[in-house]
């Protein structure tokens, strides 16, 4: 019976020993229970801020995207306008050259008419004053 007895009290310290695991498993098991809670907690916090911050990010985006649709919008039309200036200086610059070549061959022409007229002139003075020099010439041998 010995045997029973030593048995029976291996059982009951291995009962206890077992009771003190089963105690530090459940100190164990609501450790973790409240550790999966609180990083339950924080997966939603996180979750939160995470969705929060996607959507300013989504936000600034289409901000950005607008600002940025705007200034090339106001760049096309702003290189449109300097296109258009361009066009008109070159048309004034074309038209006043044409004015100019025009001008210049009028003044061209005008001198041409007036040089004609001298060289007239100088012939008919030069015709003159042959004529007279012939005169004189046979004046002076007749008055002689």
């Amino acid at each position: 019976m010995a045997s029973i007895e030593t048995e029976v009290e291996i059982i009951k310290r291995e009962v206890g020993e077992f009771k003190k695991i089963h105690h530090k498993l459940d100190g164990a098991m609501d450790s973790i229970a409240t550790l999966s809670a609180s990083l339950n907690t924080m997966l939603a916090v996180h979750d939160e801020k995470i969705n929060r911050v996607e959507s300013e990010l989504s936000e600034q985006e289409k901000e950005f995207r607008d600002k940025f649709k705007f200034v090339h919008q106001r760049m096309t039309e702003e290189v449109d306008k300097i296109k258009n200036v361009i066009s008109e200086i070159e048309e004034k610059s074309e038209r006043a050259d044409q004015e100019l070549q025009k001008y210049e061959s009028e003044q061209i022409e005008t001198l041409k008419n007036r040089i004609h007229v001298l060289e007239k002139w100088r012939w008919l003075i030069i015709g003159g004053a042959t004529v007279i020099g012939f005169l004189v010439q046979q004046l002076s041998s007749f008055v002689q």
